[in-house]
């Protein structure tokens, strides 16, 4: 299988704060873990040896599940997520080494299973908008982003390329976790006053013109249980199948923070630059927007600061 070339996995710089970012990592996650557990994920962090990489998951999912036929195979998200790529190119490479392996090896494993990973892979790329992980580049996330999702919302963008042998193309899926994603960036680079300075700088890219026009294109077609005013269970999945529970307090601090209203238990309303808050609030307030969002808009101005946690 080629490998991607990782000249800077070389550079000293480099290799003492990828250090740092393992540690991180590791003492969050992995800390409590038998130890093939999670070897072979930080050998991968550092090289980016994909082969490597599946070699070791099969290994360790092999253990895990007592060798039961059909289940051991790689995780294509922990693949992308962790890998120290820093170009497009170099992903993609990763991303059809690890898609391609299981089209070669369909034998191997239960449809089930490939078909959950499938849809796993799917689920993580909306993460290139939040930024996947500790050490991943903010820059190539913020390219990933636009070259898998393009410049506006479009329900039936398929990803960009064929993946592995097979060329599969598929239809990408969980819009709903990339509104809340763009929303909830907005929300600690705009209105959050205790954001840490390194995570304002990683998150910052939020500014630029083309995640607003991206949040504009989409905000008419997202779930309108979004602006529910009952305040549902975390676990609360929409009739269209969007998750919405989990979500609920983050987008309504968004637009409570725009309408100008703090939560609850903050002390004084906070905005980081009042002009790109106005400027936003102005453009979305002119979209054709569907009437659960006017009644949204009522609502909040109407509770103040208890619509963040207003149920009916």
């Amino acid at each position: 299988m080629k490998l991607p070339s990782y000249e800077h996995v070389n550079d000293p710089v480099w290799i003492k704060k990828r250090k740092k970012d393992w540690e991180n990592i590791f003492y969050r996650e992995m800390d409590e873990q038998a130890k093939y557990r999670w070897k072979y994920k930080e050998k991968y962090y550092f090289d980016g040896d994909v082969d490597s990489y599946i070699e070791g998951n099969i290994k360790a999912s092999k253990r895990e599940g007592g060798s039961v036929e059909g289940l051991d195979c790689p995780h294509i998200p922990e693949g992308i997520i962790y890998s120290p790529a820093e170009t497009k190119e170099q992903l993609i490479e990763a991303i059809q080494s690890l898609v391609g392996w299981f089209q070669l090896n369909r034998e191997k494993v239960l449809p089930r299973v490939c078909s959950g990973e499938m849809a796993s892979f799917l689920n993580t790329l909306p993460r290139f908008v939040g930024t996947p992980e500790v050490g991943f580049s903010p820059q190539l996330a913020d390219e990933m982003f636009f070259w898998i999702y393009g410049e506006e919302y479009d329900s039936n963008r398929v990803f960009p390329i064929p993946l592995g042998p097979d060329n599969w193309q598929p239809k990408l899926i969980n819009y709903s976790n990339i509104f809340f994603l763009i929303v909830r960036r907005y929300v600690w680079c705009l209105f959050d006053e205790n954001i840490a300075a390194d995570k304002l700088e990683v998150q910052n890219f939020i500014f630029e013109s083309k995640y607003q026009r991206y949040l504009l294109s989409m905000l008419p077609y997202v779930d309108v249980e979004f602006f529910s005013k009952e305040l549902f269970d975390d676990r609360y999945i929409s009739k269209k199948g969007d998750l919405i529970g989990g979500y609920q307090l983050v987008i309504r601090r968004f637009f409570m923070s725009l309408l100008g209203y703090k939560r609850p238990r903050d002390k004084k309303i906070f905005c980081r630059d009042f002009e790109k808050a106005e400027d936003l609030k102005r453009k979305i307030l002119n979209l054709n927007m569907p009437p659960e969002f006017e009644d949204f808009v009522d609502f909040i101005n109407e509770q103040k600061e208890n619509a963040y946690r207003y149920t009916e």
